[in-house]
């Protein structure tokens, strides 16, 4: 224990500075580390949301994508939405959970789909996005980061995203974007591990994502709005270029960026 102690205190000492702030754990950095690897789609396609980039913080190892979950959250939490919210966290992230955990909620459910090999907190609920277990309009905010890929049939998937929330719901969306690509690219069942790969960046993913994401949930029946900080919060908190698309029933107001 006391060796970890000291590395940890080592490793806040060398990469302290005042360039950046972790808004998971509160550290001052002069650098984030380097995380995620390149493929050939990330040229091909300009990537958001993947690939090799500096964003993982040396102490707590949250992500760009978590902290700029993490920055919504807090200007949502100057409403009362947060508090009053019933909340589905789907594929949670460590960061995330712990700021949920320090803040009040009318309710908040987490799960995920239990795979071998990934370990899960004891109040994780294995889910189906395919099949909820829930009733109807149960959700105020739900959170879905990087899962839609993920999903085989993703128009059930949408139908119980739907079903499940309320009226009044925001649902806050990210995924791995390809800039450059017209419309996405639908993948099958039967597609082989190094297919997937090839064509969509990763041998879990079953879909490649284009610029037509957001007519994509339109065409669902969702208003669709794109959330990002400013270029000089995106350096100070390390959200690089990653943005969230808030779905909703009904418009609702913006949160400011």
């Amino acid at each position: 224990m006391p060796t970890l102690w000291i590395k940890y205190w080592i490793k806040r000492i060398y990469f302290f500075g005042f360039s950046h702030r972790c808004n998971a754990c509160g550290s001052f950095l002069r650098k984030w580390q380097w995380h995620g690897q390149n493929t050939p789609l990330h040229f091909q396609y300009d990537m958001l949301g993947s690939g090799k980039r500096r964003c993982l913080c040396p102490i707590c190892h949250s992500i760009d994508r978590e902290r700029l979950i993490l920055l919504y959250l807090e200007e949502l939490n100057k409403t009362d939405v947060i508090r009053k919210a019933r909340i589905l966290h789907i594929a949670p992230e460590k960061s995330v959970m712990n700021w949920f955990s320090r803040h009040s909620t009318r309710e908040y459910i987490k799960g995920d789909f239990f795979t071998d090999g990934y370990a899960y907190d004891h109040d994780t609920m294995h889910l189906n996005l395919e099949e909820l277990p829930f009733d109807n309009g149960s959700f105020d905010l739900v959170l879905c980061s990087h899962v839609l890929e993920h999903v085989i049939n993703i128009e059930k998937a949408m139908t119980e995203l739907s079903r499940v929330s309320d009226r009044s719901v925001r649902i806050l969306l990210m995924v791995p974007l390809a800039l450059n690509l017209a419309e996405t690219i639908e993948g099958g069942a039967g597609d082989t591990n190094e297919f997937r790969t090839e064509h969509f960046g990763q041998f879990d993913h079953v879909r490649l994502f284009g610029a037509d994401f957001p007519q994509w949930l339109e065409a669902h029946g969702w208003f669709v709005e794109c959330w990002s900080p400013s270029s000089k919060a995106s350096c100070k908190w390390g959200t690089s270029r990653e943005v969230i698309w808030t779905a909703s029933k009904k418009k609702i107001n913006a949160v400011d960026g």
